[in-house]
């Protein structure tokens, strides 16, 4: 593995460039995007390294979101419900302010 097992998720080099759009600069970093009933974006950072040997994989992730994200889950499971599907829970979500590069961290 070549990249740090954690890292602070405040620290990960995702930005908005000058056109609004998000940048990942960041080996293990990605975002989770959230399109809400404003009709706007909404971002979780994630960073998590992605290990595989000829055997087996494993994908750790990190992020503000992810306990919100399971306990979502569960509680649609055990209404019997399919989770992430249309109409299920919102509510609870932490989302990420993404800042423009200029005040984004070095």
């Amino acid at each position: 593995m070549d990249i740090p097992i954690a890292k602070n998720l405040n620290d990960l080099k995702i930005h908005l460039n000058d056109a609004g759009q998000v940048v990942v600069k960041e080996r293990g970093a990605g975002l989770l995007a959230f399109g809400g009933p404003d009709l706007k974006w909404h971002f979780s950072k994630q960073y998590g390294p992605l290990i595989y040997t000829e055997q087996c994989g494993l994908i750790l992730a990190w992020s503000h979101n992810g306990f919100a994200t399971f306990a979502l889950d569960l509680l649609s499971r055990l209404e019997g419900t399919a989770p992430r599907r249309a109409g299920t829970y919102m509510f609870g979500q932490v989302f990420d302010a993404i800042q423009p590069e200029s005040r984004a961290p070095a």
